[in-house]
């Protein structure tokens, strides 16, 4: 039987089991109109959804409309350009440096780039002693809107999808403050679309430069969206606080207790919160937090965002050698069907890393049966990634990037049952690398990586000035812009390679360069048949072993004693 003319359901089981990667199956669409007919398929384009993007809203229905084939390549396209460094759109913008201060916030010079968004926005600020000046930039098509704000107790500026917060103090004895949301998006002119007050003071967050991202958020500021603002109550004496959720309008739903401002019972701290993050729905929260003095506990809270109730907890385990080591990286999400949770975590030590994996990632259901999945992400060569540099995770492509460069993973093989729970590490949940692409070292410029859905950016510091350049990962379908691109931009940073001393700016990559769509088809093909054949050799021993039950591979594992140092080292349990 042609290849071509096997079941779907066969042709899945082949990447399942790793024999094909996104690239390939792009290039076997080149092979013949029969071969693009097989790789193009409904079931096939869903199928390869599910399994390489399974966190993409394009997977999950939440993005354009439009066939399985449509958006499999829209997501592929995302990470294709992140490899060959063809941006739909770049924007370049310059700036100076100023001294930030953990405890206080100023509103001279702010940066915030919203990469989230699909139309993309750049907020800067002028000030002078009683007005501040908030410029928010669209990223597309150029337009400015302008707002002019008093200077005095204002206490934070924060933005969302073109929309901006502005925090005033407005009596220091009270403590109490007031927020207004302003329509600074693309077509928007500035105004007040809401405006509330609280009376408890608002914590500003924390702009140290180790936790401060390239895109301008600070670490544990106040985040919204579209129904509610997420925000930490101003320290108490003895140094705690509490997670409040003011919503903009009052719920039609029966989980409200009240009005308005809800409090979460949990009492924080700076020293043991790490981030808090609201879904796109209105229904949640989620809370991640750290107890170095109970094991090195690690856990994310998941909050009713109606009522400030706490509904469960989930813990992020790592093998008791990593315990008692107290820098690990932690981030959480919510899918886009808000469903599950995605906990993404790394330990900052040499025998994490240099053991062979980068990181760990947990998916978790909201509500239902079934306990969490597991799966580890094999870290690249020795040294490729320093031991204590901090990292992060996109799920919507399945990245890790730091301040240095990008790891890009070919699967997270959710929809396999050989990969287990995670409990163990085998061959299965251990997801291979893609592709790496680093900056080139050493350089005098501090550099800071961002990736967002849409945009990505990279910041570059020397001295007393800095620059920052955005490029456009996602579909180039973009309406006719403003910008005057005479001269105006240099070439990307990310599309120019050099290994020159001198030289701040460039990405090189970790391997040969990709060659999009050449990938030999005939070698392809070998590889094909070669694991057809191995999976029919496999159902012929499964028929004739007797009808005896076989072994699962935990159990296998345990029956023989075979497990090698990584699964010792990485067993979670």
């Amino acid at each position: 039987m042609p290849l071509t003319m096997l079941p779907p359901q066969l042709l899945q089981t082949i990447v399942f089991t790793g024999q094909l990667n996104i690239s390939d199956v792009a290039s076997l669409r080149l092979v013949s109109r029969a071969w693009n007919q097989a790789f193009t398929s409904t079931d096939f384009c869903r199928f390869c959804l599910s399994h390489f993007f399974p966190f993409a809203p394009e997977t999950c229905g939440i993005g354009e409309a439009g066939t399985a084939l449509g958006s499999f390549n829209m997501v592929q396209g995302r990470l294709h350009r992140l490899r060959s460094k063809q941006w739909a759109l770049q924007r370049e913008f310059s700036f100076a440096l100023d001294p930030m201060s953990d405890d206080c916030f100023s509103p001279d010079n702010i940066r915030i780039i919203d990469l989230d968004s699909d139309k993309g926005y750049y907020l800067m600020t002028e000030s002078d002693s009683t007005t501040v000046r908030v410029i928010v930039k669209s990223l597309v098509s150029g337009q400015q809107v302008l707002v002019t704000v008093p200077r005095e107790e204002l206490n934070g500026i924060y933005m969302n999808e073109g929309k901006v917060l502005l925090v005033y103090g407005r009596d220091r004895n009270r403590g109490s403050s007031m927020f207004v949301l302003a329509d600074c998006r693309q077509g928007g002119d500035g105004r007040t679309i809401w405006s509330a007050s609280v009376s408890t003071p608002v914590f500003p967050g924390i702009a140290g430069l180790a936790s401060t991202a390239a895109d301008g958020r600070r670490r544990l500021q106040p985040l919204f969206n579209d129904h509610y603002i997420a925000f930490l109550s101003g320290l108490r004496g003895d140094g705690t606080s509490s997670v409040m959720i003011l919503r903009f309008e009052e719920p039609s739903s029966p989980e409200s207790t009240s009005a308005g401002l809800h409090i979460s019972p949990l009492r924080v701290s700076p020293q043991t919160l790490i981030s808090i993050r609201p879904d796109t729905v209105g229904k949640y929260l989620l809370v991640a937090e750290r107890f170095l003095h109970q094991d090195n506990l690690h856990r994310v809270v998941l909050v009713n965002a109606l009522s400030g109730e706490s509904l469960r907890a989930y813990h992020f385990n790592v093998s008791p050698l990593f315990k008692l080591i107290p820098e690990r990286d932690m981030d959480m999400f919510f899918t886009p069907n808000q469903s599950e949770i995605i906990i993404y975590g790394s330990v900052r030590s040499q025998e994490y890393r240099q053991g062979g994996i980068i990181g760990q990632v947990m998916v978790a259901k909201i509500w239902g049966n079934g306990g969490a999945k597991i799966r580890y992400l094999r870290a690249p060569a020795d040294g490729v990634v320093p031991d204590t540099v901090e990292t992060k995770y996109c799920p919507e492509l399945g990245l890790v990037w730091h301040d240095e460069g990008i790891i890009a993973f070919n699967s997270l093989n959710l929809l396999s049952p050989t990969a287990g729970s995670g409990e163990f590490l085998n061959s299965h949940n251990l997801c291979p690398i893609l592709w790496v692409s680093m900056l080139p070292t050493p350089t005098k410029a501090r550099k800071k990586l961002c990736i967002g859905k849409s945009w990505m950016c990279a910041e570059f510091n020397a001295g007393s000035f800095g620059s920052v350049e955005v490029c456009r990962i996602a579909e180039p379908q973009l309406p006719g812009s403003d910008y005057n691109q005479s001269g105006s931009l240099r070439s990307s940073w990310i599309l120019e390679t050099t290994t020159t001393e001198n030289s701040s700016v460039g990405f090189e990559m970790g391997e040969e360069p990709p060659r999009a769509l050449q990938v030999d088809a005939t070698q392809l093909a070998a590889r094909l048949r070669e694991e057809l054949g191995r999976l029919k050799e496999g159902e012929e021993e499964k028929s004739g072993s007797g009808g005896g039950e076989r072994l699962g591979w935990r159990q296998k594992i345990n029956w023989e004693g075979k497990r090698t140092w990584k699964e010792r080292l990485f067993s979670w349990k």
